[in-house]
């Protein structure tokens, strides 16, 4: 079975801790680990197309789509910044 490995990253940095989860194209849920201090990942999928779905709470999200094939993979995403909360006049 092909391994399907990754670097997930921040800012320009290794994201530590990061979820990565694998979807099918549907968007059923069938996998989920979390990255090392690297910001690395290891998946074990069957052939065939995949939604990554990397998210790192409070810095970024992703979505990455992939296709398995017989040799291993490796990818790497880059989270996006996470959107800015609209700051609210004070009232004064």
């Amino acid at each position: 079975m092909p391994r399907l490995t990754g670097t997930i990253v921040a800012g320009g940095a290794p994201a530590e801790g990061a979820y990565v989860q694998i979807q099918n194209l549907a968007g059923d849920f069938q996998a989920e680990v979390r990255t090392d201090a690297a910001g690395r990942f290891v998946l074990h999928p069957i052939r065939g197309r995949w939604r990554l779905v990397c998210w790192l709470p409070g810095d970024g999200r992703a979505e990455h789509e992939v296709e398995v094939v017989a040799e291993d993979l490796d990818v790497e995403v880059a989270l996006a910044d996470p959107p800015s909360l609209p700051v609210q006049p004070s009232g004064r």
